[in-house]
């Protein structure tokens, strides 16, 4: 019932969570978590698109690339299903899976669909980088409000040099913590 209501809201964003997923999403804004290495979304006609590839991770090292499509996780078809149960399927959160076990995934990309076994591993969240851009400019750039993130935001605007421009990216964050943000 709270799928439902959660699902008629229009909020593409809004998500309802089981005890494990709930854990799971705690423990990542800790800045760790146990997966792939890929995130992902719901597109209007209910598919799975990839997002964003983690660097080094195993769906990175497999070949996955933004704009795949999930077909299946484990023998489960993933076309309608909410994305937080995507993403638990992807982290086994329902079986409490540990990272270097296997996880099974469908793929598509264009008119070319393929299954690979990927094996989970333990990844950290970089939720704040900075870099310096042409003309003196700081980008900023936070991709989710994990603990900890808004002392990194202060500390490397502390690092700007004075009279420097800074640019704060929010492009593709993925939420988190209100205090925080």
């Amino acid at each position: 019932a709270a799928e439902r209501a959660v699902s008629r809201s229009g909020d593409r964003w809004g998500a309802v969570y089981s005890q494990g997923e709930y854990e799971e999403f705690e423990e990542a804004l800790d800045g760790a978590y146990t997966g792939v290495g890929l995130w992902a979304r719901r597109e209007r006609d209910g598919s799975i698109e990839v997002t964003k590839v983690r660097a080094g991770s195993p769906a990175a090292t497999a070949g996955i690339r933004t704009g795949d499509r999930l077909r299946s996780v484990d023998g489960e078809k993933v076309d309608g299903r909410p994305v937080t149960e995507v993403v638990a399927l992807l982290r086994g959160d329902a079986r409490d899976e540990p990272a270097g076990t296997p996880v099974k995934v469908g793929m598509e990309r264009g008119t070319h669909a393929w299954d690979l076994t990927l094996r989970r591993a333990r990844l950290s969240i970089d939720s704040v980088t900075a870099r310096e851009i042409a003309g003196g400019i700081t980008v900023i750039r936070i991709a989710s409000f994990t603990k900890g993130a808004g002392a990194a935001v202060q500390e490397a605007v502390r690092r700007v040099p004075a009279g420097s421009g800074i640019v704060l990216d929010l492009r593709g964050n993925s939420g988190g913590l209100v205090t925080e943000a």
